[in-house]
């Protein structure tokens, strides 16, 4: 558990779960702050989990970038994985099978944007007025395949976005 802050993690397997006896549960918690995650070159990391169950939960609504290897980012397979951030502009990069991806278990990513503040307006009555971006999410998410709500034999994948404005791109090295 972190408690807040900038922070940057590199090469490290956090919120993840491989099957031995040690690590058949893993959990991280990041309370806030602009993080980024450079964990490219390391596979099963970002809530990922084999044989076991991960879990990965970046709360705090910070503008995140998250890169992860092979299995990240909420993916599972004889498992279940859950990936979770509360709100912010946020980057997702992983190679193959990862956001939200499954096969024999369950793998879930979510990104969360808080709610809107209901100001009583109609939208009719906004027709004139531009729209204030700083309530809507620009989030990214790329993968090379295998992803965004991917799932195989026995599997449940979920790659769910709210309120944003979302580019997805997947395929292709």
């Amino acid at each position: 558990i972190e408690p807040g802050g900038d922070d940057v993690y590199e090469n490290c397997r956090i919120g993840a779960a491989y099957g031995t006896s040690d690590q058949s549960v893993g959990y991280f918690l990041d309370m806030g702050g602009d993080d980024k995650y450079f964990c490219d070159d390391v596979n099963i990391t970002l809530g990922a989990s084999v044989m076991g169950v991960g879990a990965f939960y970046d709360l705090g609504g910070g503008d995140d970038l998250y890169k992860g290897g092979n299995m990240s980012l909420g993916a599972a397979t004889c498992g279940m994985a859950s990936f979770f951030d509360d709100g912010g502009s946020d980057e997702y990069f992983t190679k193959v099978y990862g956001q939200g991806a499954a096969g024999y278990g369950i793998g879930v990513m979510v990104d969360q944007a808080p709610p809107l503040v209901d100001t009583g307006e109609s939208p009719a009555n906004l027709e004139d007025e531009e729209i204030d971006e700083t309530l809507v999410e620009n989030d990214r998410y790329d993968a090379w395949l295998m992803a965004q709500g991917f799932s195989r034999q026995w599997g449940i994948g979920l790659c769910h976005g709210s309120r944003s404005n979302d580019i997805y791109h997947a395929g292709g090295v």
